[in-house]
């Protein structure tokens, strides 16, 4: 079965100089975060959020079991020499963690349905601003429709990331194309973009 490859980082402390034993800490800590990107294509943070107990001292812990191989690209001292960090190129088997999340009772078949992401974008300058009130009124009713009907949607420390991520480069009036990337970045499956006009 095919694994999903990630590229991660991790980093640990130097103490008294034991770069060793750092570089060890480094490549867990690296091998962890590519487990969590594995749990987080899956799960929604909400539900990731209330099993986090479960999810870290049954899949965190044996971390090693979900990577089918890694390579580290880069590795080096860092922050003047006081930390470690490691840079790998990590496959990640998620068919394991989605069957260990059933296993578990925390995925359900019901919940591999296709991940949306929805957002509010401005492309017409006329448009109404995200914080306007009819705005925020309309968005909460229309997402949890998709929910009710098998989506996965984000939960609101995602959207919070991408509506930064929006803000940031003023994608008003930007490409679709540029839309479709942040999707991607999120691992969504569909885009479905929300526009009010005054």
């Amino acid at each position: 079965m095919p694994a999903e490859e990630v590229i991660v980082k991790g980093s640990a402390k130097i103490y008294n100089g034991d770069q060793t034993h750092a570089s060890e800490q480094a490549l867990k800590n690296a091998l962890l975060e590519a487990v969590k990107r594995g749990v987080e294509s899956i799960l929604d943070d909400k539900t990731i959020s209330l099993n986090y107990e479960v999810i870290k001292n049954q899949i965190y812990r044996d971390r090693q079991k979900y990577i089918r191989n890694y390579e580290i690209i880069r590795e080096e001292p860092v922050l003047n020499g006081t930390n470690y960090e490691i840079q790998i190129r990590a496959k990640v088997e998620k068919v394991k963690i989605e069957q260990k999340l059933k296993v578990l009772r925390i995925l359900h078949d019901r919940m591999l349905n296709k991940r949306l992401l929805f957002v509010y974008h401005r492309s017409n300058p006329e448009a109404v601003l995200r914080d306007n009130t009819a705005v925020e009124n309309a968005l909460t009713p229309v997402q949890k429709t998709f929910a009710e009907h098998g989506f996965r949607t984000f939960g609101e420390q995602t959207m919070k990331q991408v509506y930064s991520s929006l803000e940031q480069e003023t994608l008003v009036g930007s490409s679709v194309d540029s839309l479709i990337a942040l999707a991607l970045n999120h691992n969504a499956d569909v885009l479905v973009v929300m526009e009010m006009i005054a």
